[in-house]
């Protein structure tokens, strides 16, 4: 992991409103889990926003249908009884730099943007930040093994996907590679499990429902590269390799952690660029 200076990024001296999505879905607290899964599936977003008369009161993500996914929960229940109620809002004229802020203190993937009223305007994701902020300027000469995330769950192809879902949850991990003696040959992310959670497949095996084959990159590239492949590919994860192809670690759009005390003294840094 690194940080890059805030204030060194033209885009930070923007407004939030120039980086946020501005046409967001929303749902009513009394949307069922299973509609809000077939909406997140359907339009490939990370989140719901749930609101009343557009008052944003809530917010579903991916990790949190993981969760629900690994515990069994009904999807005829109301989303009201499982969002996240504790929304991080800005208005529409704040600076992206103090909007980072908050990602980093909050340890949050997502913001939500209200008008003066309270009204949702939009809402602002760490991708936005990571594909507007110029970061190749920043990574400089850095290599792939500065930034990946070697504690990657790795799983047997026989696994259901009901206990791939636990683990998931369990390590707070945002995907699992599917593994032949080390060698990668599948993957499962939070994005899919939201689909399998949805049509409850539970009892499936991962080798059945895996992406495959895997996108790969070797520790010694540098991270621009790592950027530039996932930008092109849409993807959000890249499995590590070595030189016999064995699975060593994780490049992902990087999760923000609450700031700790330290952290909160170097408040201006982008620790999710990558």
């Amino acid at each position: 992991m690194f940080a890059c200076n805030i204030f060194q990024m033209p885009t930070m001296n923007k407004s939030i409103a120039e980086l946020m999505t501005k046409n967001v879905i929303q749902v009513s607290p009394q949307t069922t889990i299973a509609k809000c899964a077939e909406i997140m599936s359907q339009f490939r977003i990370s989140s719901l926003i749930i609101s009343d008369n557009d008052l944003p009161i809530g917010i579903l993500t991916e990790r949190d249908l993981v969760r629900l996914f690994s515990q069994s929960v009904s999807l005829e229940k109301a989303v009201a009884e499982f969002m996240s109620a504790s929304l991080v809002t800005v208005l529409v004229d704040t600076y992206s730099r103090d909007a980072c802020h908050l990602f980093v203190v909050h340890g949050i993937r997502h913001l939500v943007v209200v008008d003066e009223s309270g009204r949702l305007a939009g809402i602002v994701t760490e991708t936005d930040f990571r594909r507007n902020a110029g970061v190749e300027e920043f990574i400089g000469l850095r290599t792939v093994a500065s930034i990946m995330d070697t504690s990657v769950l790795l799983l047997p192809p026989d696994t259901l996907v009901a206990n791939a879902a636990r683990m998931m949850n369990s390590r707070r991990v945002s995907c699992a590679v599917v593994v032949d003696d080390l060698v990668p040959i599948g993957i499962v992310t939070e994005r899919d499990m939201v689909g399998l959670y949805r049509h409850q497949v539970g009892v499936a095996m991962i080798r059945d429902i895996m992406s495959s084959p895997v996108a790969t990159i070797t520790q010694e590239l540098l991270v621009v590269d790592a950027v530039q492949r996932m930008q092109k590919d849409v993807i959000r994860h890249l499995v590590v390799v070595n030189s016999q192809g064995e699975t060593v670690a994780v490049v992902a759009e990087q999760r923000p952690k609450p700031a700790t005390k330290k952290r909160c003294l170097e408040p201006y840094s982008i620790p999710f660029l990558i």
